[in-house]
């Protein structure tokens, strides 16, 4: 049973990723983030099947996840020496509906696809210079999308793309992509709003939030700047995404703020947005979670418990792991933690899968390659209404989680 399950779930992987297809039949949700880091503490993981015996406070719910791993194209000099990185994302969903699947990957991938000629002619200008020079870095072309909310109304995605070349610091600007996930369509500010003459009101907010946070060092005329950013075409504007506690807004670096103080973003909380979005954007009411996350080797879980299966696939053929819950909980995310040189600290981690939950029917598999010294990826939940982060950590050949304090 267990190994037709695999050959099933690979089967899938690669049709997925062949005709942008979704893998695994799904069925309905919940809404989404939040992580922290410190130091870790031990927490003893097992993975164990529902049994009858189990308690349960919850209703199962339909799962709903979005699995971006992140693909790295390197070029190398003669010598082997790197000189440059394309990094992007490439997309599985799991949707009640195939077809929104399908139709939101195929935006999605050709979004990515829109960035290649740019990045291919970096990657010129990289292998055009002399990498013997003193103080020569690779260049690189980094695309970027975090999942923010992902339930059965919306997927919402907030992105970057870094251009580390020929400037004195790294080429930064935003994007954000947001879907309706009964249609598939792409959302846009347009298609959200109440009614046309919403826009002002939420010009009018987002200047509100703006003027009490003194400390931002904001340009004297960034009020102007604010004003005419609404003034676009709501019709094609996008550049917004969801939060599961509200709408936000972001300004790119030299936008309104120099470029020290970075992305500026303003989140408008749903409350205030009665009568401004339609009713269909707003977040569902969520049930309890109470549960906590188990994590251990696929091959030796018993499947029989569960019904709904999503899957994130890090390096394909590699360690098989089963994420599961004891109890529901609410937006698990998988993130990739990129460490310093030393491996001592954390200094970036970007988001791989994201899901509206876990009830005690469902179940992540996740393939990757998870025997490092110090741990490469976190995955975090909300349960008891408080988020909780783990590291995904190897004793042994033993897998589990050990809590970030």
């Amino acid at each position: 049973m267990k190994k037709l399950f695999a050959c099933m779930l690979a089967l899938s992987i690669i049709f997925a990723f062949a005709a942008c297809e979704p893998a695994v039949e799904p069925t309905e949700p919940s809404v989404p983030p939040a992580t922290q880091e410190t130091s870790p503490s031990t927490e003893p993981s097992t993975t164990q099947a529902p049994t009858e015996n189990t308690p349960v406070n919850t209703v199962p719910e339909n799962l709903y996840s979005v699995a971006m791993p992140i693909t790295e194209e390197t070029a190398y000099a003669e010598d082997g020496t790197p000189v440059f990185t394309y990094s992007y994302q490439t997309m599985h969903l799991i949707l009640q509906d195939k077809e929104v699947a399908d139709k939101i990957i195929i935006d999605f991938l050709s979004k990515v696809e829109t960035t290649r000629s740019d990045a291919e002619h970096l990657r010129s200008l990289a292998e055009a210079r002399d990498h013997t020079a003193i103080g020569f870095i690779p260049y690189s072309y980094q695309l970027h999308f975090d999942p923010m909310r992902i339930d059965q109304g919306v997927l919402s995605m907030h992105g970057h793309v870094s251009q580390i070349g020929e400037a004195a610091h790294s080429n930064t600007h935003c994007m954000s992509a947001s879907y309706d996930l009964v249609t598939g369509d792409v959302l846009t500010l347009g298609s959200i709003l109440y009614h046309a003459d919403a826009k002002q009101a939420i010009s009018d907010m987002v200047v509100q939030e703006l003027e009490k946070q003194p400390e931002l060092n904001l340009f004297e005329d960034y009020k102007t700047s604010v004003r005419s950013r609404f003034q676009r075409d709501e019709s094609i504007d996008d550049d917004f995404y969801f939060t599961p506690t509200g709408l936000c807004f972001y300004f790119s670096p030299y936008e309104i703020a120099p470029y020290a103080s970075g992305t500026i973003t303003v989140e408008l909380p749903y409350d205030r947005l009665t009568g401004i979005i339609a009713d269909a954007y707003f977040p569902a009411e969520r049930t309890a979670a109470s549960g906590t996350l188990n994590i251990g080797s696929f091959e030796d879980a018993d499947l029989s418990g569960y019904s709904q299966f999503a899957e994130l696939v890090i390096t394909p053929d590699a360690t098989k792991l089963l994420l599961t819950a004891t109890d529901s909980v609410h937006d698990v995310r998988i993130k990739k933690l990129y460490r310093s040189d030393d491996g001592q600290s954390i200094i970036q981690q970007k988001t791989i899968f994201a899901s509206n939950g876990l009830s005690q029917t469902d179940a992540i598999l996740i393939d990757g390659n998870f025997d490092s010294a110090t741990p490469l990826y976190s995955v975090s939940c909300v349960t008891g209404g408080q988020s909780v982060q783990y590291y995904i950590t190897n004793n042994g050949g033993q897998y589990s989680l050990t809590k970030v304090d």
